[in-house]
């Protein structure tokens, strides 16, 4: 899995909640945001969205277990992104 240094999460790790921007022109399309835990099963259900922007996402992670989970996120120019988040 190749992380993209356009995506900043923090805090990471997280305990309750994350916010993930977008860096440099890259802007989001809306409700693109996938989640995956370790066995590459998608847990996005487990996640509230609580602001999005097209610069950044909040989410409330309190139902995620313990981990390390895969963000993708697409970009408005249909280009994808990944990031890494650890969920303690």
């Amino acid at each position: 899995i190749l992380v993209s240094e356009e995506l900043k999460i923090s805090p990471n790790p997280a305990s309750s909640q994350v916010e993930i921007q977008a860096l440099g022109d890259l802007k989001f399309a809306e409700n693109s945001m996938r989640i995956y835990d370790q066995n590459g099963k998608e847990v996005s259900s487990s996640v509230e969205v609580i602001r999005q922007t097209p610069n950044a996402v909040t989410l409330a992670i309190p139902r995620l277990s313990a981990g390390t989970y895969v963000i993708m996120v697409e970009s408005q120019d249909n280009r994808v992104f990944v990031g890494k988040l650890i969920k303690q």
